[in-house]
């Protein structure tokens, strides 16, 4: 939830607010959440980050979001609300970082 919220935080114009909420929902899920899950939320600090003109820290995040869409197995218990979140849709998303 806290991620969604960091969308709509940078959409309306806030994305280093974004950014803490991003970052927050991941530190707060890194030892219980699916990687998927927490790929999403790096996804969405590196948005905020590349908004707010952080280059290197958008990088940093969004290569994250990339290795843990890479630690992906079939056991990993991914939500089914988040299926559609692959990394092919991950570059979307990147492409527009900067």
């Amino acid at each position: 939830m806290l991620t969604t919220m960091s969308l709509q935080t940078m959409l309306r114009g806030y994305p280093r607010e974004a950014a803490d909420m991003a970052e927050g929902a991941y530190e707060r899920a890194k030892d219980t959440a699916a990687p998927r899950v927490l790929a999403f939320a790096k996804l969405a600090e590196a948005r905020a980050y590349g908004r707010a003109g952080e280059a290197k820290a958008a990088g940093v995040a969004l290569t994250r979001s990339e290795e843990l869409l890479g630690s992906i197995r079939p056991d990993s218990h991914d939500p089914d609300w988040l299926s559609y979140f692959t990394r092919a849709r991950l570059a979307t998303p990147s492409s527009t970082l900067w």
